[in-house]
């Protein structure tokens, strides 16, 4: 697993005043991240053989360090991950940087969404509606427990073989048919995709839930 940093300039999203973002892109086993890193740069300041702001005055020398800042922190967070031996790819990097805790468990998650959607029960869900997903939620405990010998699942860890596994569960338990599916959604595009926020990806889920069950 090697990590590569590059920093480069979007040109297509240059601002009325003629200055270019600077992002971000780091690689790891072929999948990349690009991220904003709200810096900008007239594109005759920059260098893009050697991917830093050309010059040295001040100005040129400050933006060269907070792009050196960045670089590091995304190194820390690769060699921590790295040496905790567990599982780990762009997206948990990616992350980390935005504090975003990517260990919240699935159930918790599903819990959420039950309780703002009782609170809505008669204006934006109906009964049946919100039955569903509770019938969703007591099948998703059971094989949790099942599945990962946890209380609960990461978000994050939630793919395609996960869903499967789940969709396997449901048949031998509950003889369920899948009549409500409707591919290629939601199962190939929930495990295949990667959503831009852990919050959609978890709302994505639910709904990929519901469906799975035909109650």
């Amino acid at each position: 697993m090697r990590l590569t940093i590059n920093f480069i300039v979007k040109k297509a999203r240059q601002k009325i005043n003629g200055e270019i973002p600077v992002y971000v892109r780091f690689t790891l086993d072929s999948k990349r991240v690009e991220l904003s890193t709200g810096i900008y740069c007239h594109p005759d300041k920059w260098d893009e053989s050697g991917q830093h702001f050309s010059g040295r005055n001040e100005r040129a020398q400050i933006l060269n360090n907070r792009l050196s800042k960045i670089q590091n922190e995304i190194q820390d967070h690769y060699n921590l991950l790295k040496s905790s031996g567990e599982d780990f790819d762009v997206i948990t990097i990616k992350n980390r940087i935005r504090n975003i805790d990517d260990s919240e468990g699935i159930l918790k998650v599903f819990d959420y969404y039950l309780k703002n959607m009782h609170e809505k029960l008669g204006k934006s869900y109906s009964h049946e509606t919100y039955k569903h997903y509770k019938s969703s939620r007591k099948r998703l405990g059971e094989f949790v427990k099942k599945f990962s010998k946890r209380t609960d699942y990461p978000v994050e860890k939630v793919d395609y073989k996960f869903l499967e596994a789940f969709d396997v569960f449901l048949k031998k338990e509950y003889k369920v048919h899948l009549t409500r599916m409707k591919p290629p959604l939601p199962i190939h595009a929930f495990g295949i995709s990667l959503m831009k926020s852990a919050k959609r990806k978890s709302r994505s889920l639910l709904d990929t839930l519901y469906y799975l069950i035909d109650t």
